[in-house]
Parts: C-alpha cells; structure tokens; sequence
C-alpha cells in the first residue's frame, strides 16, 4: 500500500469535488490492523440504535432492542447519555451520525458505494434490522463482510483531506466548498477513522 499514490489521488478527486486542498497535509499512520468484522458490526448496530431515537424511536423500545442483541455494553458512553436523558441539543448531532452509518454500511459492504458527492440514500432505514417490528440484527449480521483494507484506507485519506478543506473553507469564510454539508464529510471521516485506528468511538481524533 503506497500512501503517497493514496494522498496524490485524494488531492486530486478533492480538486475534482470543489473543496481546496492543502499537499503538506500529513499522511496517515499505516493501520497495524483494522477492527474486525464483528466489532464493526457491533458498533454500527449500536450507533444505530441511538441514530434511530434521535429521529422520534423510543428510547425504552432501542435500550430494550439493544439488550436482546447483547449490544448495551457496545454504547458509547455519548450514546448511553443520550439514551437515558436525550438531551434536546445533541438531537442533531445523532441525526448528523447517519452518515457515519452510511460510511460504516459501506465498510461491511453492506452499502455498495461511498461518494462524497451526494447524501446518503434515502432508503437507507431499509438496510438495517427493523426496530418496529422488534427484527433481530442476525440477517444484517450475516450479510456483512469488511471490504478491502486498501479501499478503506483510500477513503479514509479523502475524508482526512476533504476535511481539511471543509475547515479552510470555515476559517477564511470563504462559501461552502463541494455538493454536501460540512457535517457529511466530519461524520463519514468519524466512521473511517475509528475502523483503522484503536480510539474509542467518543474519542476519534479528527485533528486537520
């Protein structure tokens, strides 16, 4: 995996999506290794849980759906919070995090593509377990398998780079760069980066 040729095709598909660039940015780290399946899989059902109150879901019924997969103790200390007290100002930000979902769907292969040019899907609800109905995780479950390490990691450096121009663009109050809000971006980086490096998900560094 040749990081520079990596960084070299982000520059360029960032130039290519609007947003400016900086060629001093720093490369990422080489993972030692990414989390596996399971754990991946536990995160994003979790964080799903949690996404799904901040659109109106009860918190009782996700707590209670949460419990029957085994996936309470894989809350983040953010999500537990949320869930028990649901603090009216951090609604957007968990609504925000489905784009983290859609970033981690894709690293399970579960989304067929990640473009930084468009929002996620519309029909995305239709992807995972159906919590009305009390649907377990299992069939999601079964149908995930991580993609390629090297496909993670090219995102990854996109997001990181993509990033950077997002706060540039904030700094020197310039117009929005690219086609998507800054928080698509923040979030999908979030995903990205706790899949290949060892933070909590509550302690992602996202540093530009």
């Amino acid at each position: 995996m040749n990081l520079q040729e990596i960084r070299k095709e982000s520059l360029r598909r960032a130039t290519e999506l609007g947003y400016p660039v900086n060629e001093k940015l720093p490369l990422l780290d080489q993972p030692e290794r990414l989390r596996g399946k399971d754990e991946v899989v536990d995160r994003t059902l979790a964080l799903f849980g949690a996404v799904a109150h901040s659109y109106g879901f009860p918190a009782q019924a996700v707590k209670s759906w949460l419990q029957s997969e085994n996936l309470t103790e894989s809350l983040s200390p953010s999500e537990k919070n949320f869930l028990d007290s649901s603090p009216k100002n951090q609604q957007a930000t968990f609504q925000g995090y489905v784009e983290a979902l859609w970033a981690l769907a894709w690293v399970l292969e579960i989304n067929p593509s990640l473009d930084f040019e468009a929002l996620c899907s519309n029909d995305f609800i239709h992807l995972f377990p159906n919590l009305k109905t009390g649907e377990s995780g299992k069939a999601f479950r079964d149908r995930a398998a991580l993609i390629a390490q090297d496909k993670i990691i090219e995102k990854a450096d996109l997001a990181y780079c993509l990033h950077w121009g997002v706060i540039h663009t904030k700094v020197s109050g310039e117009q929005d760069s690219g086609e998507v809000p800054p928080y698509v971006i923040v979030n999908r980086r979030k995903a990205l980066d706790w899949v290949i490096g060892d933070d909590a998900w509550d302690e992602v560094p996202l540093d530009t």
